[in-house]
């Protein structure tokens, strides 16, 4: 499962670029790593990169987050089972950490989009930033006020000390700026899904485990194609590359290795690209394509006809309608198995 999320990697590079996530995150994690523990303290007491405790992403992949009522025993202990995996699986571990990593690099790009504009030398590009996250010119102001009087420097890291800023509407904007902003960049699915997902329980069951895909679409490719900057293009190579890696380690992890000499460019790059997710729903809506085709018509009759790895395991079914469906056709497949006899039988299950 985090092997999937490898082409997270790409994300705060894609949004900011190679040169503002390794001059604000990496290179003070390394230079003063007790700095960066106290920083990325305070953003999880703002109330960012809380999946250790709430373990939001993978209830959100997985759509048990939808109902707020008083459950049953059963239903309790299913989200208690969601939240250990959320560990077991080093999904919460992982997202959180790249949510730390992310909030750091957007902090000081909004304190200095917030400074240049106060001084009048802002370009029109974080401009831009800072409006899509809320902030406005007399915002950015408070904000600024509240940083000289209980914000301090550390090492060489910025402290905001929001928790103590006494402006509380400064205090909601930046913490709503930081919000928004670390959740678009590493994908946590929100209010992304169609109406139908989440009115019907049909809905509920065709479009599981594909909020992912329908999120990505609107923050990762349109998103990016909006940016149309040399950091969102670094940013989809890298995330294509490591698409690429992800794509490899789960044909070695389940056991089909072998087939990976036979991979070609054009599969490797089909793979990459849709490990990554940078295509949102796209690749999502060729796969099922290419399954309900059995791979005559999609990307993989372009790349020497080998399926897409991702949809390998799933029936036509699974693909089309979801995994509850898939689980109904492969139980009536098995039973078919254990009670025919003749052709004509077999026929029938077919």
């Amino acid at each position: 499962m985090t092997v999937s999320a490898i082409p997270d990697m790409a994300r705060p590079v894609m949004v900011h670029g190679f040169s503002r996530v390794f001059g604000d995150a990496i290179v003070p994690l390394v230079k003063n790593f007790s700095a960066m523990g106290k920083l990325t303290q305070q953003m999880r007491d703002m109330g960012l990169a809380s999946d250790m405790i709430m373990n939001s992403r993978i209830q959100q992949l997985a759509d048990v987050t939808d109902d707020f009522s008083r459950h049953t025993m059963i239903e309790r202990g299913l989200g208690a089972a969601s939240d250990t995996m959320g560990m077991v699986s080093v999904m919460a571990p992982w997202n959180t950490a790249f949510k730390q990593i992310t909030a750091v690099v957007s902090m000081n790009r909004m304190i200095r989009g917030i400074d240049a504009e106060i001084a009048g030398t802002i370009s029109q590009g974080e401009r831009t930033y800072l409006r899509q996250n809320y902030i406005n010119k007399e915002e950015g102001l408070a904000i600024r006020k509240m940083l000289d009087e209980h914000g301090d420097v550390e090492g060489g890291v910025q402290m905001p000390n929001a928790l103590e800023w006494t402006d509380r509407n400064a205090y909601d904007v930046f913490q709503a700026a930081l919000n928004r902003d670390v959740d678009r960049t590493i994908v946590t699915p929100g209010l992304d899904k169609p109406l139908m997902a989440t009115s019907s329980e049909a809905g509920h069951h065709v479009f599981q485990f594909k909020s992912f895909a329908i999120a990505a679409t609107q923050r990762i490719m349109l998103s990016g194609l909006q940016q149309k900057d040399m950091a969102a293009l670094n940013g989809m190579l890298f995330a294509v590359s490591l698409g690429m890696a992800s794509a490899a380690f789960k044909m070695w992890d389940s056991g089909r290795g072998e087939q990976l000499k036979d991979w070609t460019i054009e599969k490797w790059l089909a793979e990459g690209i849709d490990r990554s997710g940078v295509t949102g729903w796209l690749f999502e809506a060729n796969n099922m394509l290419e399954k309900a085709t059995r791979g005559n018509i999609g990307v993989s009759a372009l790349t020497g006809k080998q399926p897409m790895s991702r949809y390998a395991s799933r029936n036509a079914v699974e693909a089309l309608l979801g995994p509850s469906f898939g689980t109904a056709a492969n139980m009536l497949s098995i039973t078919c198995l254990l009670y025919t006899s003749d052709a004509a039988d077999d026929l029938l299950c077919v």
